[in-house]
């Protein structure tokens, strides 16, 4: 039997902890389960190197998203997406929306990621992106949350299926 494929649309490559957690460590119940997981970082281990150490490529950066953009568009419809958070950070939902309709996304959300958008002081870029999140949690086919109440912010967003997966999914 073949093993379908999810694309796991993960942030960073398996150096950052929050991708490598959620998302690299969890390979062998993919499998487990039929999946073949393929694992599409956005950013590059050597990207989180360069953050840490303060070093910004903004470069990379576009770089990056245009990469991750013609995958999307080579991809054929209905394909099963795994994403961390959101397809393009900091950018407008708009921009992602056409893929919510075209595929099978299901998303991870492991800390309050929708309130960075809130928080933004530029009055321009906090009207494109304060409801980003929401919209996300709302057009994916399944909302995964680390705890109760992200549970809570995702059923409030019009999410319509959520499963609660602690971080530390040993405990489960």
């Amino acid at each position: 039997m073949a093993l379908k494929k999810i694309f796991l649309m993960t942030r960073y490559d398996a150096l950052a902890a929050s991708s490598r957690i959620r998302f690299f460590n969890l390979k062998k119940y993919f499998e487990q389960s039929g999946f073949k997981p393929i694992f599409k970082p956005l950013f590059s281990n050597q990207y989180v190197k360069n953050t840490a150490e303060k070093k910004y490529q903004y470069g990379q950066i576009l770089k990056s998203f245009f990469k991750r953009l013609v995958f999307l568009l080579k991809l054929k419809p209905n394909a099963l997406l795994f994403v961390e958070k959101e397809i393009f950070p900091w950018c407008p939902y708009i921009l992602e929306k056409p893929f919510y309709l075209r595929h099978k996304i299901i998303t991870d959300f492991d800390d309050a990621w929708h309130l960075k958008y809130l928080e933004i002081k530029n009055p321009f870029i906090k009207i494109f992106l304060k409801s980003k999140i929401f919209q996300v949690m709302k057009n994916c086919r399944l909302v995964i949350v680390g705890n109760p109440w992200l549970k809570n912010v995702a059923k409030k967003a019009g999410a319509q299926k959520i499963r609660i997966i602690p971080t530390n999914f040993e405990e489960i």
